[in-house]
């Protein structure tokens, strides 16, 4: 189960969300602009701040890569602190919780929560390594949303005097 869990913030798939949204957005969802404006930058930069402090401060994983004796065979080569794939699944699913800001969206907070989990129980990362991570994303996702709130906030318009 914690193998299909993790896909769900893999960085991958954050970098695909790009040009999916992009081309939905030039069909013709024009609501898919503030998503965007939020969304394109807080992973690209999470990304690259994920790739220089992994070359910066290569953590060794708690697992062991196979081959090798008592491997792990879904254990990464790569540096283990920050984890990528918490972190992404924060800018993923988080977006839809800030924007909106309805209470129906409040479910979406538990898939990062979930691939969080499911990448220490993986035996891939340690707490420190997922808290990081989705410190990291949360912050960039912030100063973002506080960046561009005034000029793209969905609800904004509809406040009453």
């Amino acid at each position: 189960m914690w193998e299909w869990i993790t896909l769900l913030g893999m960085p991958e798939l954050g970098l695909l969300l790009i040009p999916v949204l992009g081309l939905l957005y030039l069909a013709g969802i024009r609501e898919l602009k503030p998503y965007l404006k939020l969304y394109i930058p807080s992973i690209l930069l999470f990304l690259l701040l994920v790739f220089f402090i992994k070359l910066l401060f290569p953590v060794p994983r708690p697992c062991i890569p196979c081959p090798g004796e008592g491997c792990n065979p879904i254990c990464p080569s790569d540096p283990s602190f920050p984890s990528g794939h918490s972190g992404t699944a924060w800018i993923i699913w988080l977006p839809p919780l800030m924007l909106e800001r309805r209470k129906r969206w409040l479910w979406v907070s538990a898939v990062p929560v979930l691939v969080c989990i499911s990448r220490v129980a993986l035996g891939v990362h340690t707490w420190l390594d997922v808290t990081g991570g989705a410190v990291l994303a949360l912050a960039i996702l912030f100063v973002f949303w506080r960046f561009f709130k005034p000029k793209t906030g969905i609800r904004q318009g509809k406040r009453k005097l």
